[in-house]
């Protein structure tokens, strides 16, 4: 994955809490994923307009007893994200 690229969100999918889940759906109603609180970060700051290197800098700052895994989980995550068209990456 090309870490300048830029996460940008489609405007398709919400994302809601219901107590302490967190939910991302399709505003369609043909589909909705559960987010983990690591997905849910991501996910944040892709509407923030920052490239993957600044989003894995960003949390490694914010969580750095996870520094290590960090990187991994939001290219993990990011893959994910594109897979479903909730995202798209663009090289800006």
């Amino acid at each position: 994955m090309n870490t300048s690229s830029k996460p940008k969100l489609s405007d398709s999918f919400a994302v809601e809490q219901f107590d302490k889940e967190i939910l991302l759906y399709d505003e369609a109603g043909s589909r909705a994923f559960y987010l983990n609180d690591t997905a849910n970060a991501v996910l944040q700051l892709c509407k923030e307009d920052l490239s993957v290197a600044e989003i894995i800098e960003c949390l490694q700052q914010n969580y750095p007893d996870q520094k290590d895994s960090i990187a991994e989980d939001v290219v993990g995550v990011l893959e994910i994200l594109v897979k479903n068209k909730v995202i798209e990456l663009t090289d800006e």
